[in-house]
């Protein structure tokens, strides 16, 4: 089965879901989570590898995360992230207290002079600082895996939507057919 894109996933999975009992409906939920789970750690080994093929510290490549948790607020739409934790790699310093002699430099400072500023060591080899050229472990792993994860992610769509569809519906008065969740 080929969707063209997010458009026609989203509304095949509604069509479906409208003809499911509220067991199988949530089901399907945490299958497509769990499909997304997979593909952002697709992305998330290949940051890792990047980061450390980057010579990134080791807490800072420790500090890289997956996130995926369905149901979660009114819309109950499943999501899944790939990020750095910054709390255990923050770095904090001031801001220079002399504002820049050349006023073609002049920037717009977020930071009163003297001020304290931080920023995760992840973030700091990514993009790079002042002293530092960036060494980028993100984004060439986004582009890197991009069809990978498009792959994945329409692959397992695929198969649940495959699987759901050849079995009935369970009939919530008589109680027969599928149990909820064995579908998967």
């Amino acid at each position: 089965m080929m969707f063209l894109g997010v458009r026609e996933l989203n509304a095949k999975l509604k069509e479906i879901s409208a003809a499911m009992d509220p067991a199988q409906q949530t089901s399907l939920r945490k299958g497509v989570h769990s499909v997304l789970h997979e593909a952002v750690q697709v992305i998330k080994d290949r940051a890792v590898q990047n980061a450390e093929n980057q010579n990134w510290p080791a807490e800072a490549v420790k500090s890289i995360f997956t996130f995926a948790d369905p149901e979660k607020g009114s819309r109950r739409r499943s999501s899944a992230l790939v990020g750095v934790g910054k709390r255990s790699t923050m770095v904090e310093w001031h801001a220079a207290k002399t504002p820049p002699t050349n006023p073609l430099k002049e920037v717009q400072r977020k930071v009163a002079p003297g001020g304290a500023v931080s920023m995760s060591l992840a973030t700091m080899f990514e993009t790079g600082t002042s002293n530092m050229p960036a060494r980028p472990a993100f984004r060439p792993a986004v582009s890197q895996s991009i069809q990978q994860v498009a792959d994945k992610v329409e692959d397992g769509i695929a198969a649940m939507i495959e699987a759901i569809t050849k079995r009935p519906a369970r009939s919530s008065s008589h109680g027969t057919g599928t149990a909820g969740g064995e579908f998967l």
